[in-house]
């Protein structure tokens, strides 16, 4: 009889011990699969941030040729003000010029 009562209360903690281990085995399986979505969002981010990274690199280029296209624009602009202050030389000294005649 003690050993039958040795034997129940073996089987007992066994079957504790298999129970446990189940619900090891299943919260060990969750989290795996936890780890696996994290993953995933991790893969994605990964994406969107490269994505980005080009995004940027490209608008860099396009500033880049902006400010090139500002410094041309800004290079022309004096020329043209060069262009008219010449002229509006040459208009004074025509009037002045006419003047000149016209006293004579």
């Amino acid at each position: 009889q003690i050993h039958r009562r040795l034997a129940e209360e073996l089987q007992k903690e066994v079957k504790k011990i298999e129970r446990q281990e189940a619900e090891t085995q299943e919260r060990a399986t969750s989290f795996e699969a936890q780890v696996q979505g994290l993953r995933e969002v991790l893969a994605g981010v990964r994406q969107v941030l490269a994505s980005r990274e080009t995004d940027l690199a490209d608008m860099a280029v396009k500033m880049a040729a902006n400010k090139n296209l500002a410094g041309q624009f800004d290079d022309m602009a004096e020329e043209l003000q060069g262009a008219i202050a010449s002229l509006e030389k040459d208009v004074a000294d025509t009037r002045a010029h006419a003047s000149d005649v016209e006293a004579q």
